[in-house]
């Protein structure tokens, strides 16, 4: 049975960005585990293994990242924030807003006044996050916020010149990447989740704009892989499962 627009937009969300947002998540807790535990679990010449796991992890990380800003292609299908904005922008924008007064609060949070938002059709609404998003979303061309474009140039160089495959280049030229440069585009990715989960299907991803519920599921991994250190006594205390501040 062919699926109406809308519940094609739901697999695009559920089978695309939250399940790259879900796979980005883990993989960051399993490598803030191996940060702040190295000391412990490196002893014994087991770090060689715990090198290689937060490796394929991090590369992990990044790819789920550099995914969710892929730009719309011409010969292919990809589910990325610009494709699923483009999808929402030329099907949706008769859509019917059925949390108004939370969608300006949120978007209140991001400087819009809240005022002029719940006075908007749902339309005019619609429209106004649509464009928001075509603003700030990094492309990679420099046409988003400078932020983002920055720490996504950076992600990407890793992807298609390391990563992807080989090039003959001196270590002295690669660009620094940071955490922050990826936890930014997926806080980013989220927001974007949440606001048309809202909008959209009046969906609840977050309580207040900002935490995004789902991240908690993505925990899950991390916890096992704790438990497993603990019981392997590579770690000697019993760890706060749920404690992921970041360093």
């Amino acid at each position: 049975m062919e699926l109406n627009t809308k519940e094609k937009l739901q697999n695009l969300f559920n089978e695309g960005l939250v399940q790259e947002i879900f796979v980005a998540d883990e993989s960051y807790f399993i490598l803030q585990t191996i940060r702040k535990k190295w000391s412990q679990i490196s002893k014994n010449n087991l770090g060689v293994f715990f090198k290689s796991l937060y490796h394929a992890h991090f590369i992990r990380y990044s790819l789920s990242i550099t995914k969710l800003y892929d730009k719309t292609h011409s010969k292919y299908d990809i589910i990325s924030l610009p494709s699923v904005l483009k999808f929402i922008s030329d099907n949706l924008i008769e859509t019917q807003i059925t949390n108004k007064p939370l969608t300006a609060e949120w978007l209140y949070k991001k400087g819009y006044n809240y005022n002029k938002i719940i006075e908007l059709s749902d339309k005019e609404l619609l429209s106004l996050i649509i464009e928001h998003f075509d603003k700030e979303i990094p492309t990679g061309d420099y046409t988003g916020n400078l932020f983002l474009e920055r720490s996504l140039e950076s992600i990407k160089f890793y992807r298609d010149k390391v990563y992807a495959h080989r090039e003959d280049i001196s270590r002295d030229y690669l660009p620094k990447s940071t955490f922050e440069d990826g936890q930014s585009l997926l806080k980013f990715a989220k927001f974007f989740v949440t606001i048309f989960e809202l909008v959209i299907f009046n969906a609840g991803y977050s309580d207040d704009g900002e935490n995004y519920i789902l991240e908690r599921d993505s925990t899950v991994t991390n916890n096992a892989f704790l438990r497993l250190l603990e019981k392997s006594s590579l770690i000697q205390r019993k760890d706060d499962y749920d404690d992921f501040d970041e360093e």
